[in-house]
């Protein structure tokens, strides 16, 4: 019998996990990334040093390859030659507009006024448009963003006028496509928003949906999730209620979603972000532990053509927390307060003694990454309302 191929684009930390299952499932994995150091390379059986974003390029060593699916995970960069490859090939996966549309934030907020969903103000300026003027048509305060990136790359809440020339310049340095969307700032009545969700044959069949944390040095940046989400069942029914029409809107046939929203002070819905694949940070880990529903499993049943059926098994709460620091300086250590050690399940550190460290802007700024689980609410959310004491780094 013929083993099946697959290829999966990326094979960064998040990847791992998707290579590891799929060689459980019997599929011979070749992975393919720019990066010729990435650690799940050594994982694969086969590794093409191409780029993710290259569609092309993609698609022809999918074809070269004769592979029976082409996939990502934890990554919006990857999505749109993913679900391009399959597309053209016929292979199983979403259509290559839908996901394109939902990896770029002008796209995307296009998509949701003209389908009638609540959407911010906004305006969208190019490189050269951002070079001839520095007119805003709304009013302050705005977030700034790139319309292409992830992690909270080139993103910024701007209040004041003299800070928003240095934002565009900013946002159009992680932009691929060198353009920006300017947002009006939605205010919040409680968290925002946060989760992943599953789609099956075009459906939401499923979400788990937390809360962003926020630290005293980025307020648009998130450094933690915690679930499950606190606000009320309702609100919570509403947007899933939401994210659910979106998707059939969009056409998305399958697969992982990650959420953000906002819920304004009038319990307005606002859907920031419905990226078209799992949440990074270890959240579909966190996922499983906390619903016992494991996403990644799920979506090779799909891909290997087997019938899905997700049904939550537990009700647990979970939470992530991006180690960061307020200052820049050289790592020398963390300290972690004793009292919260039993509620870490994990933690991995991305830097060593002497490391440079940058103060906390972006997801890329993170240190490492520590996993939490809990016996209730109170006990989580005493933890994560003063986790940047209890988790504190030490500078040289």
């Amino acid at each position: 019998m013929k083993q099946k191929k697959i290829l999966i684009l990326g094979a960064t930390i998040s990847q791992i996990p998707l290579i590891k299952i799929a060689k459980e499932f019997g599929y011979f994995v070749i992975v393919c990334t720019y990066d010729a150091t990435e650690p799940g390379i050594g994982y694969a059986d086969e590794f093409h040093n191409i780029s993710t974003t290259d569609n092309q390029a993609v698609l022809n060593l999918a074809r070269t390859k004769n592979v029976d699916a082409v996939t990502s995970w934890a990554t919006d960069v990857a999505a749109p030659a993913a679900a391009y490859a399959s597309e053209v090939l016929g292979l199983p996966g979403n259509p290559y507009q839908s996901v394109k549309m939902l990896t770029e934030k002008d796209s995307f907020r296009e998509f949701l006024i003209k389908r009638g969903f609540l959407t911010p103000g906004y305006q969208v300026l190019s490189e050269e448009e951002i070079q001839l003027s520095s007119e805003l048509s709304i009013s302050l305060p705005v977030i700034v963003k790139p319309v292409d990136s992830s992690g909270g790359r080139g993103v910024a809440r701007v209040s004041d006028m003299a800070n928003y020339m240095p934002a565009l310049h900013e946002a159009l340095l992680y932009s691929r496509k060198k353009r920006v969307i300017v947002e009006e700032a939605i205010e919040m009545k409680g968290a925002q928003i946060h989760g992943d969700g599953f789609v099956v044959d075009g459906r939401l069949v499923f979400t788990f949906l937390g809360d962003h944390h926020f630290s005293g040095v980025s307020n648009v940046v998130p450094v933690a999730t915690s679930w499950p989400s606190q606000m009320p069942d309702y609100i919570l029914r509403k947007l899933s209620s939401e994210v659910g029409r979106l998707i059939q809107e969009s056409g998305f046939q399958y697969g992982p979603v990650n959420i953000e929203a906002r819920i304004d002070p009038d319990q307005n819905i606002y859907i920031i972000e419905l990226a078209p694949r799992a949440g990074g940070h270890s959240s579909s880990e966190l996922t499983n532990r906390g619903t016992g529903v494991d996403l990644l499993f799920e979506m090779m049943q799909y891909l290997d053509g087997q019938k899905i059926k997700i049904k939550k098994t537990r009700s647990e709460c979970v939470a992530y927390y991006l180690i960061h620091s307020r200052v820049d300086g050289l790592f020398s250590d963390i300290n972690i307060d004793p009292e919260i050690k039993r509620h870490i399940t994990s933690l991995h550190l991305k830097i060593g003694k002497g490391e440079q460290v940058r103060k906390y802007q972006n997801m890329r700024d993170a240190l490492g990454l520590v996993l939490f689980g809990f016996e209730n609410n109170d006990a989580m959310m005493q933890t994560l309302n003063n986790v940047y004491k209890s988790v504190s780094v030490v500078l040289e």
